[in-house]
């Protein structure tokens, strides 16, 4: 047992000396290694995280556009509707209270107006300046 006991008693030197050895030094780079290793990973996490947070901006300008786009059709929509539903209650207002030799003439002036309220949008080459011709020219 004095063999054991010497030995256990000498453990420091023993470790020191295998550190010296390069024993501590693989411990190290073992370490280093992990590091590393965890730096990379963190960085790409990061550049995910750029990458989906520029593409949800995308989305998002893409749909704002998208309801701007919307709002102004629904605008033109409702536009064409009052002008029809006003057409046509001046219409009936006439048609009842005219005598039956202006009902024509009542007629036509009507179309015309409907002609001159319905203007079409020009050919343009694509979907995008025709909307903006259209968001121009029938203001909400």
């Amino acid at each position: 047992m004095s063999a054991i006991a010497a030995v256990l008693q000498q453990w420091p030197s023993i470790a020191a000396a295998l550190g010296a050895a390069g024993g501590g030094g693989l411990i190290v780079k073992l370490l280093e290694h992990g590091r590393a290793k965890r730096k990379q990973t963190d960085e790409v996490a990061l550049d995910l995280v750029k990458r989906l947070t520029a593409r949800i901006e995308t989305l998002e300008q893409a749909q704002a556009h998208e309801r701007e786009v919307c709002e102004a059709r629904l605008s033109s929509v409702r536009h064409e509707l009052r002008n029809v539903a006003a057409n046509f209650d001046g219409l009936l207002l006439a048609l009842k209270y005219a005598s039956p030799e202006r009902i024509q003439e009542i007629v036509a002036d009507v179309l015309a107006r409907r002609a001159a309220a319905i203007q079409p949008i020009p050919n343009l080459a694509s979907a995008a300046a025709r909307q903006e011709v259209a968001e121009i020219a029938l203001p909400g």
